[in-house]
């Protein structure tokens, strides 16, 4: 599977889930092809989330619709 990734064609949802359950020995070349990704739609750009915090609680004022740590205090916490 790897050997078929190349930063100029998109892949597919099920060969990205493949990919990242690659073997350790592939890791290497997996984030090598995963730069050359990045480098060629992303050149130079450098992301950053300024929203970083320990958490003491899972209280939380803002909504990111990505983030699955926040509850509400109705909700009760999760536990390991």
């Amino acid at each position: 599977m790897l050997a078929n990734v190349r930063p100029d064609i998109p892949i597919s949802r099920e060969a990205a889930l493949q990919l990242i359950r690659c073997p350790d020995d592939d890791l290497p070349k997996l984030l090598a092809a995963a730069r050359a990704a990045k480098k060629r739609f992303k050149p130079g750009v450098i992301t950053y989330s300024r929203k970083v915090f320990l958490p003491l609680t899972n209280l939380c004022r803002d909504y990111c619709g990505y983030c699955i740590f926040r509850r509400d205090p109705a909700i009760p916490a999760r536990t390991p």
